[in-house]
């Protein structure tokens, strides 16, 4: 799966001459922004998640982990 990550496959088409590197640099920007979201939307259904506004309620959080 090497040079399937996002940007190498793109990158292939400004090397193949198929687009211009403006182009492909929107492209990247744009795979990016979409796989982001896709971790967002599988994050925010697990339920085992704890999302923590502060420092500090993270710190509570792991201290009472190591805890337990």
């Amino acid at each position: 799966p090497s040079m399937n990550g996002i940007g190498y496959r793109e990158f292939r088409e400004y090397l193949e001459g198929k687009a211009t590197l403006p182009e492909i640099m929107a492209k990247i920007q744009q795979d990016t922004r979409q796989y982001a979201r896709r971790q967002m939307t599988w994050f925010n259904r697990d339920p085992r998640i704890v999302w923590c506004d502060t420092v500090e309620e993270a710190a509570k959080l792991v201290e009472q982990f190591l805890a337990s």
